[in-house]
C-alpha cells in the first residue's frame, strides 16, 4: 500500500537550507517537499526528535530531526533540524494548529514504535508438525507399548499385525 501525501495546512512554512520547504503528513511520518520536489523525511521514532518548549509552543514552532535524502533513503538517522513555525494570523490558531501537529505526531510515534517493537508473525507450520508435544509422546509411548506387548505375547502380536503394527 502506497503512502498517501496530505498537506498538513496552507499557513505552515518551513525553514530548511535556506529553500522553502510544504510541509506533507504521510502514514505515521512528515515529510517536506520543495519546489524542485525533492524530499526530506522529518524522522520521528521517538519523542526527543521532537523539540517541543513551552517558549516555541508560544511561538508556534516546532523543532524536527531530519533523516537524510529522499523519502525512500536508507534509514540513517540525520542530524539537521527544520524549524517549522505556524505563520496564521491569529496567534489562539496559530498555537492550536502547533499543537495538533505536534500531538499527530506523538500519535504517529507511538504507532511507528508499537508497529516496529512487534515481532514479525512467523509462518505457519504444516499440520503435521502441529501436533502438541506431549500429545505426540502420549502417542508414541502407545504404540511402543503396543510393540512391546506384541513382542512379547504371541495373540497379541497377531492382533499388532492384523492391527498393521509389526
Amino acid at each position: 500500500m502506497s503512502e498517501q501525501e496530505v498537506p498538513l495546512h496552507s499557513n505552515i512554512t518551513v525553514k530548511y537550507k535556506q529553500k522553502e520547504w510544504t510541509l506533507l503528513a504521510t502514514n505515521y511520518r512528515l515529510l517536506l517537499v520543495n519546489a524542485a520536489n525533492e524530499k526530506r523525511l522529518l524522522f520521528y521514532t521517538s519523542v526527543q526528535k521532537v523539540q517541543r518548549s513551552k517558549q516555541d509552543m508560544e511561538r508556534a514552532v516546532l523543532k524536527f530531526v531530519l533523516r537524510p535524502g529522499a523519502h525512500t533513503g536508507p534509514d540513517e538517522i540525520g542530524g539537521d533540524k527544520a524549524i517549522v513555525e505556524f505563520t496564521h494570523s491569529d496567534v489562539t490558531t496559530r498555537q492550536q494548529e502547533c499543537t495538533k501537529v505536534y500531538e499527530a505526531v506523538l500519535e504517529g510515534i507511538a504507532k511507528r514504535t508499537q508497529a516496529t517493537s512487534q515481532p514479525a508473525a512467523a509462518e505457519p507450520k504444516p499440520t503435521v508438525v502441529q501436533i502438541d508435544h506431549e500429545y505426540h509422546q502420549f502417542l508414541s509411548e502407545r504404540l511402543l507399548t503396543h510393540y512391546k506387548q506384541a513382542l512379547l505375547n504371541p495373540e497379541r502380536r497377531d492382533a499388532a499385525a492384523a492391527k498393521g503394527i509389526s
